[in-house]
């Protein structure tokens, strides 16, 4: 299982990040966002683009995204 781990990305889009970064999205089985995401655009673009994403809310987030998170991914929890 592939798995991308990100925070602080702060971004207003897609666009706003790194080609690896996004490669590294679209391939990923799943996305964990650790919060401060950036915008409500880049969250609608990072769901899209992920096969899974799983976000918590950052101190600079106003989403709708849980304060925290706990998931199981291959059994591991």
């Amino acid at each position: 299982m592939r798995i991308v781990v990100a925070s602080d990305t702060h971004a207003k889009s897609w666009d706003d990040m790194p080609k690896a970064f996004k490669t590294a999205v679209k391939s990923a089985d799943a996305v964990i966002h650790a919060g401060d995401i950036g915008s409500s655009s880049f969250y609608s673009d990072l769901t899209k683009h992920s096969k899974t994403l799983y976000a918590v809310l950052g101190n600079n987030d106003n989403l709708p995204v849980p304060i925290e998170l706990e998931i199981t991914l291959d059994g591991v929890r």
